[in-house]
């Protein structure tokens, strides 16, 4: 079987910066909770059921499944990961997306031309394999046939199962009665509110000459003014903090500054930061030889106006 990442990581916005572990905020603290809700409901009772995930895009949804699905321990008997992904692509076919959920557990399918046999491999993979949870993510590009699917692997295997897209995945499931109806759990995930993006999600990215600190008032308002121009897409703050990153060591500067992350934004939006007031010129860290240089110049100065 193969292991969640390794579906994932062909989708460059997947990747978090090295070194960089998920942060963990309000909205994912609540996908935790929800998901394990549906997950210990049928190991408790029995019973199974679905969720549904939506949320603006890129606000965190998929880095969300992937930190869920790394707290999650292989199953002992299989040695195989407890849960998978099973990502939606555009104008994917049923039977295309049968396939893509078979072959994520290293199998082919047997019925190259039923889609109804393949859909039935693939519940019997989700059940050799004990699988614990299933997420399908960017599930907005399913259409009617897809959930159908969808549907129909949760009827035959009873294995949880989480879509998670933009909101209008829901005026499909809302007119789907059959769909709906298994429906348990329904999550709002939210971007983060500023207080979190400058208390907890600033202070812990990990970019190349990244520095942030809350307690600094320029450091808060530098964030302030970031987060108001790529709010509220966390992929967006990402997006810009790479491009600075990059420039900072271009121009071989110590850590990344409100210019550069201004000139960022510039190369990303073709926008401009709103000034109130002038922005003060940033002063560069001097070496050792500029500061001997300027110890003397203010000697000299010193000694001329005492000479006068």
């Amino acid at each position: 079987m193969i292991n969640y990442n390794e579906l994932t990581l062909d989708f460059d916005e997947n990747r978090l910066p090295p070194g960089q572990q998920p942060i963990i905020t309000n909205s994912i603290e609540q996908f935790y909770l929800s998901i394990d809700m549906i997950v210990r409901a049928r190991e408790l009772t029995g019973y199974s059921t679905m969720a549904v995930v939506v949320g603006l895009a890129g606000v965190g949804k998929t880095i969300a499944i992937q930190s869920y699905l790394n707290k999650l321990e292989d199953r002992l008997h299989t040695g195989l990961p407890a849960g998978m992904i099973l990502k939606v692509t555009p104008e994917l076919t049923t039977k295309e997306l049968m396939a893509t959920l078979l072959t994520s557990f290293g199998e082919r399918p047997r019925s190259s031309i039923n889609r109804h046999m393949i859909a039935n491999e693939a519940a019997e993979a989700i059940l050799d394999f004990d699988l614990k949870i299933l997420f399908a993510d960017e599930a907005d590009l399913l259409d009617v046939k897809g959930f159908e699917f969808i549907r129909y692997i949760f009827n035959k295997t009873g294995c949880p199962i989480v879509v998670v897209g933009l909101r209008q995945i829901l005026h499909v499931i809302r007119k789907y009665e059959k769909f709906e109806s298994r429906i348990g759990p329904h999550l709002e995930f939210l971007p983060p509110d500023e207080d979190e993006v400058l208390n907890k999600i600033l202070p812990q990215l990990i970019f190349p000459r990244w520095q942030f600190d809350p307690s600094s008032a320029a450091d808060i308002k530098m964030g302030m003014e970031l987060w108001e121009r790529t709010q509220p897409s966390f992929r967006n703050l990402r997006k810009v903090l790479q491009y600075a990153s990059v420039l900072a060591e271009i121009h071989e500067k110590e850590r990344i500054s409100r210019t550069l992350l201004k000139q960022s934004c510039q190369m990303m939006f073709g926008l401009k930061y709103a000034e109130e007031e002038p922005e003060e010129e940033e002063e560069e860290p001097q070496t050792e030889y500029e500061q001997e240089s300027a110890r003397r110049q203010d000697a000299s100065a010193k000694k001329h106006e005492a000479s006068v």
